[in-house]
């Protein structure tokens, strides 16, 4: 009988602490480029997640970082931004 007492009771401990993380998918899009030479890009946050609402954002523009829902950035320089 202390056994299956013992298994239960981890069951019910498993059970209190497992913690479910929503799945979000990352998405955007981008405004068109207005010019050449300096180029300001602004980012619209199009994400989704299996929990309802994001509440928080992290962007890493090239430049600069941003924690806002929809950034923008002025790119002064040529080249490629990752």
């Amino acid at each position: 009988m202390k056994g299956i007492t013992y298994i239960a009771f981890l069951l019910i401990i498993m059970l209190c602490t497992m913690t479910v993380h929503a799945q979000v998918t990352a998405d955007f899009t981008t405004s068109e480029p207005s010019a050449c030479g300096t180029l300001q890009v602004s980012f619209f946050d199009q994400s989704t997640s299996t929990a309802g609402g994001i509440v928080s954002y992290s962007w890493d523009l090239g430049i600069a970082n941003s924690s806002l829902q929809n950034p923008g950035a002025i790119y002064t320089s040529t080249g490629s931004y990752t």
